[in-house]
């Protein structure tokens, strides 16, 4: 008994069936005091009515008349009434079943006749004008017998009530403790190191079968987080261990090297350059963790998003044409967004950078800004190889490099960031096929300058979605 109280599950069936039993109880003892009552008003309301009737006759022909009414109810058949009527002294003048002189008004009394059995009687005493009383009783042990009766159906009904409710409790409290040792069982697998269990889910959909689906898909979203830490870590050692292997082989170069200066030196320059490309690894990655986990927004401002662009290609455009490629800049009039300038410009920079690194000698790189709606539209695309159908879902992951020798630069982190910048503002981010090329598209909220809020309808703007690129070209985040 103690193991069951000390479940929830059966407390909470216990309380709910403990609750139904006292709500019961009250409306059987409301019942039956109302029918109690009711049967008393007609049965008091019946003698009530026999003394008026009496009192007409004695109004309409004096004592002679009630004599004779008496006699006649008397030896009425199947009448429940006894009758007795006293002088003004209190003598007897008509008396049945040794019903006593009583004071005007209602009274109960055992009775006990000689030769007759007990009863227990219930009258009305009335004065009449000439100072006699009329009495007229009526027998109770009927209605005793009912009340009894009703008493007694009600305790056998409340009885069979927490019979059933104690069997209902039972079950109840077992269906209960059977759905949540589900989620129990699966959450200590999980403990265990058993990522791959699920709560069983039904198809009834009710609130276990919901809160089920629901705790399975935060489930899905912690082993696909435990997934990506394990790639990431797996990835940042892959990325690191090569810079560490030649940043250990200059220093080892340097020290059983000869001791002129020169080749100190240049030992010393190639430590450094791998030194900063682990700092940079390492810097993008903290950048990274900064744009999805801080409160940004509140260093938010309008950023006029097509000056920007302007900006970012008077910037680059030198560097596009030294590799060999040609960067046009189209921008139509303001455009205002809500955001952090400098992110903005390092989003832009990075695809930038991507098409830069990623495509052939000869490619054309085009960046413009269009206004559709709530939206400010940022287009960067390429002529270059593109990127295949089958890496679509992964351009924008951590890390993830198309170039499985890993012998370009980079270390897979531009997309994520463009990315999380683009999330942190709200924003969509669209991949997709420029025949030939990539093109790149951010749709920002747009803000209204006067009053800086963020227009209605921008929710557009805010899913991110990667729509699927062509097939066969070699171009990676």
């Amino acid at each position: 008994m103690r193991e069951l109280w000390r479940s929830a599950a059966y407390r909470l069936a216990f309380g709910y069936t403990a609750l139904c039993a006292v709500a019961v109880l009250a409306t059987g003892f409301a019942v039956y005091y109302a029918a109690s009552a009711m049967v008393w008003r007609d049965f008091d309301h019946a003698i009530t009515e026999e003394v008026t009737g009496l009192k007409r006759e004695y109004g309409e022909g004096g004592l002679p008349d009630l004599m004779d009414a008496l006699t006649r109810h008397a030896r009425r058949p199947g009448n429940p009434y006894r009758y007795a009527l006293f002088d003004r002294g209190g003598g007897v003048v008509v008396r049945q079943s040794s019903l006593p002189d009583a004071v005007p008004g209602w009274s109960e009394a055992r009775l006990e006749p000689s030769g007759q059995p007990s009863w227990h009687a219930r009258f009305f005493a009335e004065r009449l004008p000439d100072g006699e009383t009329l009495i007229v009783a009526g027998d109770t042990s009927e209605l005793d017998r009912l009340r009894d009766r009703l008493f007694g159906a009600l305790a056998i009904g409340f009885i069979i009530i927490l019979g059933l409710g104690a069997a209902g409790t039972i079950l109840f409290g077992r269906h209960l403790r059977r759905r949540l040792e589900t989620i129990s069982t699966t959450a200590e697998a999980i403990m265990a190191g058993d990522l791959r269990q699920r709560v069983s889910v039904g198809p009834s959909g009710d609130e276990f079968d919901r809160a089920g689906a629901s705790l399975n898909a935060m489930l899905d979203r912690i082993a696909q987080l435990v997934e990506n830490l394990r790639q990431v870590s797996s990835d940042v050692a892959h990325d690191l261990r090569t810079p560490l292997q030649r940043l250990r082989s200059a220093i080892e170069n340097g020290l059983s090297g000869t001791q002129d200066i020169v080749p100190l030196r240049d030992a010393l320059e190639l430590a450094l350059g791998q030194s900063d490309a682990m700092l940079a690894l390492f810097e993008a990655i903290l950048r990274i963790c900064e744009v999805e986990t801080s409160g940004l927004r509140d260093r938010f401002e309008p950023v006029d998003i097509a000056a920007l662009v302007r900006r970012v290609c008077e910037m680059y455009g030198p560097a596009i044409e030294d590799g060999g490629r040609t960067l046009a800049c189209d921008s139509e009039g303001a455009v205002l967004v809500l955001g952090d300038r400098e992110l903005l410009i390092q989003m832009t920079t990075n695809l930038l950078d991507n098409a830069l690194l990623h495509t052939p000698e000869g490619t054309e790189v085009t960046v413009s800004t269009q206004h559709g709606g709530a939206c400010a539209r940022l287009i960067i695309a390429d002529t270059g190889p593109g990127v295949p159908e089958r890496d679509r879902d992964r351009i924008t992951q951590r890390f993830v490099r198309l170039d499985r020798a890993r012998t370009t630069t980079g270390h897979g982190l531009g997309l994520n960031l463009v990315a999380a910048i683009t999330a942190a503002h709200h924003g969509q981010l669209v991949i997709e096929d420029n025949y030939p090329g990539l093109r790149a598209t951010i749709s920002l909220p747009i803000v209204d300058e006067a009053s800086r809020v963020v227009s209605s309808g921008s929710t557009s703007c805010i899913t991110m979605n990667i729509v699927d690129p062509p097939q066969g070209s070699q171009e990676q985040g």
